[in-house]
């Protein structure tokens, strides 16, 4: 069940929110001195955000550079034909190199990001997986300096 009403998330929640944010691997007890409310308390409220699936998992966020990923990029596509999207997005959602993709308004059908090892890699990428897919524009963005990585500091969970 997914949480669609705000009330269902009150101000402990969010603090949770905000504090798993920061650093998922806080126990029960730290949060519950952090917040001010009891251990079970906490472990009772983690358990209904994921079971209404606000907290969809626990993930820990890799450097691609340090792993040997030279090239951090953004794509936007479209599709040849508007009906395809649909398709092209479930092909796409598969690469092992993209890391997520969007659905959008605006210029592009679709929007990504992905990790490559060089450039090389990136265009046997874009040639063999891509573009035989029915992509009529691809605007491609290779990311020269990360100033805020990657994290699901969402602005919600700080009122």
């Amino acid at each position: 069940m997914k949480a669609s009403r705000s009330q269902e998330i009150d101000e402990i929640d969010k603090k949770i929110l905000e504090e798993l944010t920061k650093d998922s691997r806080k126990s029960s007890r730290e949060l519950s001195e952090i917040i001010g409310v009891s251990p079970p308390t906490i472990s009772a409220r983690v358990k209904k955000l994921m079971k209404q699936g606000t907290i969809e998992r626990y993930t820990i966020e890799i450097n691609p550079e340090n792993m040997g990923y030279e090239a951090l990029v953004e794509f936007g596509f479209n599709a040849a034909s508007h009906d395809k999207i649909e398709e092209i997005a479930e092909t796409i959602k598969d690469y092992e190199e993209i890391h997520n993709l969007y659905l959008v308004t605006g210029d592009h059908d679709l929007t990504c990001r992905g990790v490559f090892r060089n450039i090389k890699e990136l265009e046997r990428f874009l040639s063999e997986k891509i573009f035989p897919l029915g992509i009529s524009r691809s605007d491609t963005s290779i990311v020269l300096r990360r100033y805020k990585p990657k994290r699901s500091r969402y602005r919600f969970t700080l009122f």
